[in-house]
């Protein structure tokens, strides 16, 4: 197949680099040809282009689009304080489709006028939610889809615990778990929470820049509850101090009938024990759900990404919304703001937010 696609991509050295082999996405997917990197640092780009086998570089990624008329392009850099005026500058320039890094971007309000541009354009936009993609939670959703669990009234979601444990962990890492909560059973309607810092409760005294500008956090420790449709409710911690090697970050599906684990991070391994409960239950019980094209893959985020990368290709040429779209990040978002506005507020608090700032920045 002959070259129909022309695809860039947008990293930035030292101010977030590059996400996940997210460089990588479009590289040997069939009908793309990946024509140049842009990247503020020349000694960065000399090393993005080295990688990528990009044959053009810039240091002006505003320059990259305005000559190279691509269709899709990867903004990669990690840290969402950029992506905003990534995203949209790709949009004004007639992308066809970006592929984000998460996080996407820092408030609701950022993401509504970021979607509302790409409305405006007709550029659809995918954010690199890798879980929805890959094929043991596609087989998970099915499970769910065809009530192999039983009735499921409790999912249970867990942050990495690391030093960056409560507010950041919920914004870094808390994105993939609240997305796939939102995949597997839909819209949260309301959140309620509770924040703390060193055993107290949080005060808007207590937002902080982060190590990342993810935008504010705040606390230690969080408990997050989230009620769903059809009795469905969620719930999401993090308490920095409890990482455990990164084996607490994932998701727990609870049936009446069987248990779904999905363990996060690169490997994204999902196993499922057909009974409802934990006591005295042997490790050999829980059985694996087939992956194969996913455990022979020598970089399986890489792997991921290309699966939304083809699926974003697929998603504007039938003129439909990507399987881990912008609109699904924002909603994610908002499930992570909103943990502030219930914890102040002391009440739960609707989805999706009426408020679209962040509640941190809201002090005196």
């Amino acid at each position: 197949m002959g070259t129909r696609y022309r695809a860039a991509v947008i990293g930035r050295t030292g101010g977030g680099d590059y996400g996940h082999d997210l460089e990588y996405a479009w590289l040997n997917l069939p009908g793309v040809e990946l024509v140049a990197v842009a990247d503020e640092d020349p000694e960065g780009l000399r090393r993005a282009q080295a990688r990528t086998g990009a044959p053009r570089g810039y240091t002006d990624y505003q320059e990259m689009l305005a000559r190279e008329a691509v269709h899709f392009v990867s903004v990669a850099p990690r840290w969402p304080d950029c992506h905003a005026a990534m995203v949209t500058a790709c949009a004004e320039a007639g992308v066809a489709g970006v592929l984000c890094e998460k996080p996407f971007v820092r408030t609701p309000a950022e993401g509504d006028a970021v979607l509302a541009a790409c409305r405006r354009a007709g550029t659809r936009v995918a954010v690199a939610h890798q879980a929805r993609a890959i094929p043991q939670v596609q087989h998970a959703a099915r499970m769910l889809a065809e009530g192999a669990l039983g009735r499921v009234p409790t999912l249970v979601g867990h942050g990495k615990g690391d030093a960056r444990g409560g507010g950041e962990d919920l914004i870094v890492l808390g994105t993939h778990i609240l997305d796939l909560m939102c995949f597997l059973a839909g819209s949260p309607e309301w959140v309620f929470a509770r924040v703390q810092t060193e055993g107290r409760d949080i005060t808007l005294a207590d937002a902080r820049e982060p190590s990342e500008p993810v935008g504010p956090v705040a606390g230690d420790s969080v408990t997050a509850v989230y009620g769903f449709a059809n009795g469905v409710t969620g719930l999401f911690e993090s308490h920095r101090g409890m990482a455990d090697g990164g084996r607490r970050f994932g998701l727990e599906v609870h049936g009446s009938e069987g248990i779904l684990a999905i363990r996060a991070g690169e490997e994204w391994a999902v196993r499922y024990l057909p009974q409802s409960y934990f006591p005295a239950v042997a490790a050999a019980e829980w059985q694996p759900l087939p992956a194969p094209e996913w455990e022979a893959a020598p970089r399986k985020l890489l792997f991921g990404n290309q699966i939304l990368a083809r699926d974003l290709i697929a998603a504007v040429e039938g003129q439909r919304e990507p399987l881990a779209s912008g609109a699904d990040a924002v909603a994610a978002l908002e499930m992570i703001v909103g943990v502030y506005t219930a914890h102040l507020a002391g009440a739960r608090v609707a989805l999706p937010l009426a408020q679209r700032s962040h509640p941190l920045q809201c002090q005196p």
